[in-house]
């Protein structure tokens, strides 16, 4: 059925006069009317009568007005959505990103983006592993991911978002806390809360204490830096983690944060934005990419 055609109809209908469909689609009344006679021929039903410039629908005709109503009518509702889609006032983006960074700095950036942009959802899955990330925007079921390292795969780009450093944090009142600078020898012996084994925030302590010789004890493991913190608080043990992670429990004095000595700067961890090489960057992954570049400045 000609799309053209039943335009024509429906706005001769609605307003019973073939002349004002003319008008609004801006064409000369004679071809209206072809256009109407054409749908008749093409359906095979008599849908509408005219004398003159008097216009009036068939029984058959007022079923297939309400039937187009409902056409065009989502034809408008369609316009209006790409309009506030080409506005930012809506859309989606799907995230896949490494745990600790969804987890802990992500939601600082939906705070910028639903400040600038509140009609724009976002959909993020946390994974502990990056070749996971990998997979998943190769096969493009996500437009973006958030890994913490590069990808080695030809048909992904990435670009690097940020460094983020890591400290010791320990209980008020623990011997180590009023040091400025803790040296590796300093941690022997200590008792220790730690990621899992299987995180990347784990390998790089267990890299840490390899290369400087430090001998502590893994009292705990726990899956995440919440409830590691939770746990460094109440004096039973003392951590490393994140800067930022530690920052408000910092300010209330809960936990006190110390550097640490690294002079191979084993314990920082470089963060990359990665995306499928054929995936199209559209208007708002740009700007969302924009938010994201401009808030983790923050962060290291």
């Amino acid at each position: 059925m000609n799309l053209h055609h039943l335009k024509t109809f429906y706005l001769a209908a609605k307003y019973l006069s073939v002349s004002q469909a003319a008008r609004e689609l801006n064409i000369a009344q004679p071809a209206a009317t072809r256009h109407l006679k054409d749908l008749q021929r093409e359906t095979g039903i008599i849908l509408f009568s005219s004398q003159g410039r008097k216009f009036s629908l068939t029984g058959e005709g007022r079923i297939f007005f309400e039937r187009a109503k409902k056409i065009f009518d989502e034809e408008s509702l369609l316009e209006s959505e790409i309009e506030e889609i080409k506005r930012l006032g809506k859309g989606i983006i799907s995230i896949s990103a490494q745990a600790t960074f969804g987890d802990y700095f992500l939601p600082g950036v939906i705070e910028e983006l639903y400040r600038n942009y509140p009609g724009i959802s976002l959909s993020v899955s946390t994974f502990k592993d990056n070749g996971e990330i990998f997979s998943l925007i190769k096969k493009m079921e996500y437009d973006l991911g958030i890994s913490s390292a590069e990808p080695e795969s030809h048909s992904l780009k990435s670009r690097r978002l940020c460094r983020l450093h890591q400290s010791l944090i320990v209980p008020p009142g623990h011997r180590l806390s009023v040091e400025k600078m803790i040296t590796p020898d300093m941690l022997n012996g200590e008792s220790f809360i730690l990621p899992e084994k299987s995180t990347a925030s784990r390998k790089l302590i267990d890299n840490y204490f390899t290369t400087y010789s430090v001998k502590g004890n893994a009292l705990y493991e726990l899956g995440h830096a919440g409830p590691i913190i939770d746990v460094v608080k109440k004096g039973i043990g003392i951590s490393i983690a994140y800067n930022k992670i530690c920052l408000e429990e910092e300010k209330t004095g809960n936990i006190i944060s110390i550097p640490l000595e690294d002079p191979d700067d084993i314990l920082s961890r470089n963060f990359f934005l990665i995306y499928n090489k054929e995936k199209q960057i559209t208007q708002l992954m740009g700007k969302f990419i924009d938010i994201i570049e401009r808030t983790v400045l923050n962060l290291a």
